[in-house]
């Protein structure tokens, strides 16, 4: 994770879990097949990490028609880990970031979603404006009514001298 903050920021989410749904994650990871197949819309990482808060906390993540077109994103998880940490404070929820570390290398951009994407790219929109102005007005809609959604709101931030801080 140190090395993966030179390239990009890091949002963190940790829940609460069990020992023994923890060995239990273990020995299904371990009798399954070691092969994975990749797809970009159906089974992609944000897929796999569906599964396994699925596999916690039951039907609790999900993936949105609307905002995200069906396919799973990173931030969709994290948008249904946060929703269900408020409603639960039971859980022990916690968010945290984990800044890119400042040098040359380029800076990281913001975490967007399918529709989010498509919306504030202008090389996509202004052509699709001109020849499918129904589409940017589904686009719009989709982005004012699902979007909004900032993964790194209320999270501790990670100071290396220091530990977990408040923003």
């Amino acid at each position: 994770m140190v090395g993966a903050a030179y390239d990009r920021t890091i949002y963190g989410f940790e829940i609460e879990t069990s020992e023994e749904k923890d060995d239990q994650l273990i020995g299904m990871f371990n009798s399954g097949p070691n092969a994975g197949l990749y797809k970009l819309l159906s089974r992609n990482c944000a897929d796999f990490v569906r599964g396994i808060i699925n596999f916690y906390y039951p039907e609790r993540s999900n993936r949105t028609v609307i905002a995200d077109l069906g396919v799973t994103t990173p931030k969709q998880i994290a948008k249904c880990l946060v929703h269900y940490g408020k409603h639960h404070p039971e859980l022990q929820y916690r968010t945290f970031i984990v800044p890119q570390v400042p040098g040359t290398i380029r800076r990281s951009k913001p975490v967007r979603g399918v529709i989010e994407s498509a919306f504030k790219a202008k090389k996509i929109y202004v052509p699709l404006l001109a020849w499918h102005p129904v589409i940017v007005g589904c686009f719009a809609a989709a982005y004012f009514t699902g979007g909004g959604f900032d993964p790194g709101r209320h999270a501790l931030v990670f100071d290396p001298s220091r530990d977990l801080e408040p923003r």
